[in-house]
């Protein structure tokens, strides 16, 4: 008899909002992948998550500007959610392990 193994696939909506600012062929992979991915909101966990996140981008004086503006968010969501967030871009959180977030890089 064989088994099946079945994963579950998160995103946040606002990791989800960031892939459709990039290329085509991000946004036809999310297209594809919405069938099987569950965005996971910004709640009141991911709010005080986001406090700890915060502090630790302040204390290595590391100001997020343009696109990068959303890590910080996409971090909280993550921590609150107890996964890893996947990244191509694995320095913009580099500095966040201290607060127990271990990132995985695609």
């Amino acid at each position: 008899m064989l088994q099946r193994a079945h994963a579950v696939c998160m995103t946040s909506t606002i990791s989800q909002r960031e892939l459709r600012n990039d290329s085509g062929a991000i946004m036809c992979a999310l297209d594809l992948g919405e069938v099987f991915l569950e965005p996971l909101p910004f709640d009141a966990a991911a709010v005080r998550a986001y406090g700890l996140v915060d502090a630790a981008t302040r204390a290595q004086e590391r100001e997020p500007r343009g696109a990068r503006v959303v890590d910080p968010l996409i971090a909280a969501t993550a921590l609150a959610n107890d996964l890893p967030p996947f990244t191509r871009n694995p320095d913009d959180f580099d500095h966040l392990g201290g607060v127990g977030l271990a990132v995985r890089t695609v």
